[in-house]
Formats: structure tokens, sequence, C-alpha cells
């Protein structure tokens, strides 16, 4: 697993970084040597190999993939968008498999050849076949391989943006995961895409073969400042935080919580910010021509301000000039002549305008990611089947040391269903089996219906990217160690969907918020 990281102090509003020394280190050809004035050993955001992230969900992811690639015969599919660390998590997933694992990762690009990606396949696993294979004898030498082998090892085909096969091949690498009952070494698949990857693969309706579905969600805001913290402890800092608030809102906006855009956002963050600003050349105010115009302009004005002062205008030429003795006689008539009564003003009352209402105080959008998810069409809760609560003496329960303790029953919500209302009435310390999760209602209720003990399995809705999910639980254990145990137990059909504990109290919020929003 990756190495855990202490968290920084509190970051406050002001500039993360101090000012760049003026001794500031260079490299070739004069560049600053951004890496050396940090004081990092290697680049903290490197795009080619970013450090593993085990919070935010990775890690659970990881578990839950490692776990999956040892019990379950279910196909995997881990979705996210383009930047989300898809590719990081399946590098860290081939790290944690053994040296005796048969594994095959293969990488998809935008155009391929159907034959020479199975050709791959083939040659990755050391089969041998006639160079003039075609593509149904390449399959069935895959499907051969996976069904035979040394007891207990483990055969894994990875596909990396497997949303670049058609639907023909796609179809293909599904069916290997048929009939493998008897098995000595069944064959594992996991798929790596984006979210459309899911909606075609539940089209195909392929006949006894799961999906689990996991989806790598963005970081929250606060997941992003964990983010960047850890990569600069992976690049060796010990300093003072190099992001402020501010910093890392612009960069959770900026980047969308993806990884893969935020990488190099903050990366060049820290190279703007010891990198010494060029010196800045100085202007003058007003182009030369603008200003000597202006100097011309005021000249102008000054000569006309002295020479006119005291005299009386000049007399425009050809315009036509009163009498003399009519102007005299005018200003004696205006000098005796008492001014014209004028009518008193009538004052008028002030308008009156009524006062504007304050404006409501806006409220703020909160912000929601969704978690591990599969993006399915969206199916009414009422068309799940709702089963009985489990019996009291159902083989999954047996194995169980003691029974959890029961809270007092819940309040049922008005769109609760009677499964959601008995796992809310379970102890939050207590820990189910969680069997099987899948976006298709038809698919989770064909699943339960086909089950031996039906009536011990629980179904609960929830919603992950901006879908509804629905979760196959059984039992309830005092602790993880019993619901392991029980695992045992269970019938055949349950343990090959690779059951695997999970907290009472997870289950519950989930529940919750599903209703709540």
């Amino acid at each position: 697993m990756a190495v855990e990281t202490e968290l920084k102090p509190a970051r406050g509003s002001g500039s993360g970084l101090t000012p760049t020394p003026p001794q500031t280190p260079t490299g070739p050809g004069g560049m600053v040597d951004w890496l050396a004035a940090l004081g990092l050993t290697q680049d903290p955001f490197a795009a080619d190999n970013p450090p593993f992230f085990d919070a935010a969900g990775r890690g659970q992811l990881l578990e839950q993939l490692l776990h999956h690639c040892q019990f379950s015969a279910s196909a995997l599919v881990v979705l996210g968008e383009a930047g989300a660390g898809k590719s990081t998590l399946l590098r860290e997933l081939l790290n944690h498999l053994g040296s005796n694992d048969a594994v095959c990762c293969v990488d998809v690009p935008a155009i391929y050849d159907a034959e020479q990606v199975l050709a791959d396949v083939v040659g990755d696993f050391g089969l041998v076949v006639p160079e003039d294979a075609g593509r149904g004898q390449l399959l069935s030498e895959i499907r051969h391989f996976g069904q035979t082998g040394e007891e207990g090892a483990l055969a894994l085909l990875v596909v990396d943006n497997a949303h670049h096969l058609d639907d023909q091949l796609l179809a293909a690498l599904l069916s290997l995961l048929q009939g493998q009952d008897d098995a000595v070494r069944p064959l594992h698949l996991v798929l790596f895409g984006d979210p459309s990857l899911a909606l075609r693969l539940d089209a195909f309706g392929i006949v006894d073969v799961l999906i689990h579905d996991m989806v790598v969600a963005p970081f929250e805001r606060d997941e992003v400042a964990q983010y960047l913290d850890f990569c600069l402890a992976q690049a060796g800092y010990d300093g003072e935080p190099l992001f402020t608030d501010v910093d890392i809102d612009h960069l959770w906006q900026a980047s969308k919580g993806l990884p893969g855009q935020l990488n190099p956002l903050a990366r060049r963050h820290l190279i703007e910010a010891v990198t010494p600003a060029p010196a800045a050349r100085r202007r003058p105010l007003l182009p030369l021509g603008h200003a000597l115009v202006v100097t011309a302009l005021g000249a102008v004005l000054l000569m006309a301000l002295f020479y006119g002062e005291g005299e009386p205008p000049a007399p425009v030429a050809g315009a036509p000039q009163a009498p003399a003795a009519e102007v005299a006689e005018a200003a004696d008539i205006a000098a005796v002549k008492p001014p014209a009564a004028q009518p008193p003003a009538t004052a008028e009352p002030p308008q009156m305008r009524p006062a504007t209402p304050p404006s409501p105080a806006g409220t703020t959008a909160s912000r929601s990611r969704d978690r591990v998810a599969d993006l399915e069409p969206v199916v009414p809760d009422r068309e799940l089947r709702r089963l009985p609560a489990p019996a009291a003496g159902t083989p999954g329960n047996a194995a169980a040391d003691t029974p959890p303790p029961r809270q007092p029953p819940a309040a049922a919500g008005p769109d609760w269903s009677a499964d959601e209302t008995q796992l809310l009435a379970q102890a939050a310390s207590a820990y189910t089996l969680q069997v099987l999760a899948a976006g298709s209602a038809d698919s989770v209720r064909e699943f339960v219906a086909r089950q031996a003990d039906a009536a011990a399995l629980q179904v609960f809705t929830t919603r992950r990217a901006g879908r509804d999910w629905y979760v196959v639980v059984h039992g309830s254990f005092p602790d993880a160690a019993s619901a392991r145990r029980a695992i045992a137990a269970l019938p055949q059909a349950l343990r090959e969907a690779g059951p695997w504990p999970r907290s009472m109290a997870s289950v519950q919020t989930e529940i919750k918020e599903y209703r709540r929003n």
C-alpha cells in the first residue's frame, strides 16, 4: 500500500510561498531549478508516474479488486472519467499480485486490430498458437488456459481503455467467463474504461456472468488538499504548506477534482511561485506624438486667454450690425422699465416611492460527489423485489459467534423498503456481507430469485455518479472476522459472487443519504 503521510498545519488565506530569495537556483540554460528551490528530490506532480494516493476511496477500491480477483468469478469493471486515476489504480493492482500469478495486461489504443489484441493476450500467457490463427482459435486457447493449470494460482486478464473495444470483442471477452464452474484455475477479467462501458456491457445480457462495477470518483475539495500534501511528501518536502486555501479552491475548480488535470496545474503553480518576475520596463505615460499635440493645444489656450482679457469680442466679418441709436434706445428702456411680475411658483409635494424590499439572501449550492458506482439507467425503486427479513436459522448467520444487538426499530421513512428498514434497525457496529452491486434492477432481481436462500438476502438502493445503484447484502454479524468466517458457509452461488465484509454503519449512511437527496 502507499505510504500514509501526516497532514500539514492548517492553511491561511495569505500567500503560501515565501518570496523568492535573491539567489534562486538555476539549471541549464538559466532556467530556475524549482525542485532545488523547494528542496524536492523529484517532481511531485510528474505526469508519467504519479504516486498512488490510497485515500479518497482509492484504497478501498484496491482492496475490493484484490478480494474479487481471488474469490469472485465475476467480471470486474472499473469506471472513471479521463484523468480520474484509473491507470494509476491499475498499476497499483499489478504491484500487489503474487509472482506465481499468470497476469496479462493489455492497453487498447483508439485504433487497434482485434486479432492483434488477442494475440498479445496469448503471448503474455505464454501460449503457443499458429501464426495464422484467427479470432476463434485465439479465444479457444485463452479459454482452455483459464480452465487448466496449477490449482491456487491466479489467471488474470486486465484490459486498460476497454471502452475502445468494439462490441463483438467485448462480448467475446465476457464469454470467456462462462462455464468455469469446474475450472481448476478460473480466469478473471478486469476492464478499465470510461463510464459508457457499463451501459454497453449490460446491454449484452450474457447469461451466467456477473458484473461488478466500481467507479473512481473525482476528488472533493478537502481531498485535493490531502493529495497535494501527499505528493509533496513523496517528493521529500517537509516545510510549511505551499498552497493556500485560495490556491486549493482554484485548483479544485479548474481541475474538476481529476488528478490528471490537477497535476499539471499544481506543477505550474509551484514553478511560477519560485520564478523571479522579469523587471518591468518603464514606459512613457503618453506616446511622443500625443505629448506634442497636448503641448500645442495648451499653448493656444494660454494665448487666447492672455490676448482676449478685458476686450469685447471682435465683430464677425459680414454680419449685419444694429444702428448705434437703436442700441442706445434699447439700453435706456431697459434701465427704466420694471421687471415683469412672475407668477408665484407652486411648490409640488415630494413624490413618495415605495421602499424596495431587500433581496433574499443567496443560497450556496452544496457540492456532492458519488463514490464507487455503476452508471446504469435509472430504474424506479418500486421495481425492486422486497425480501422478508432473514430467518433466525439461516446458514449465513449460523457462522456468527453471537448476533449483534439490535437497535430500536427505525421509524420507516416514506420511501424506505422493508429491507432498508430492517437494515437501519441493526446495530451500527455490526457487519454484513456485500454479495453483489449492480446498476440494473432487473439484474439484481434475477440474481436474488435464482438463490436457494433468497429470503436471507436484503437489497437497498443508493446513488452513485448520478445513477441508482442496487446492493445485495447477506446477514448481520458482530464484527468483520465473524463475517469473513461466514463466507465459507454460504451457498456456492453466493461464494462465487465474491462477498466481502462491510460495516453496517456505511450501509445505513448510504440508505439515509439516498432518501434524503
